[in-house]
């Protein structure tokens, strides 16, 4: 066997191994009640039915938060593309000091845990009456997620 053919399986094994959890709770959401607890468990649902989305559909408040968050995560990804494109055309099209500064500043940034800057950050947030709104969501999250993050 090849390298290359090793490689490709080793690749296709940990893709069918980090995939199949996603795999079964989709698989699971499918399965009746009944079917979810059973003992021992089957991989496949006997009876597929869409029971366990409509009711979690109909729960008050279920929709407009799953709203909340596409619009969230679909504003902020728009917004980080936005801004992290040109600034990553710019630094690897012009190899410049400057440049290789900023690829430095951006991975020393990227070593601060998250939760460092987010307990001060919603402290801020409260001080300045935007606790728990869409506004401080949205501001906050393209800004985890550009590579050179500021908060």
């Amino acid at each position: 066997m090849s390298r290359r053919a090793l490689l490709w399986a080793l690749l296709v094994s940990l893709v069918v191994l980090y995939g199949m959890p996603f795999t079964y709770l989709v698989l699971t959401s499918f399965k009746t009640p009944g079917e979810v607890i059973a003992v021992p468990p089957a991989v496949f649902p006997t009876t597929w039915t869409l029971e366990n989305y409509t009711s979690a559909l109909a729960t008050p408040g279920v929709l407009p938060a799953f709203v909340n968050s596409l619009s969230t995560a679909a504003l902020s990804t728009a917004f980080s593309l936005l801004l992290a494109v040109p600034a990553a055309y710019a630094v690897t099209r012009f190899g410049t000091r400057a440049g290789r500064a900023f690829l430095v500043a951006a991975l020393v940034t990227r070593m601060v845990p998250p939760v460092a800057i987010g307990v001060p950050l919603v402290g801020m947030m409260g001080a300045v009456g935007l606790a728990d709104s869409r506004s401080a969501s949205r501001s906050r999250t393209p800004r985890s997620r550009c590579p050179c993050r500021c908060g």
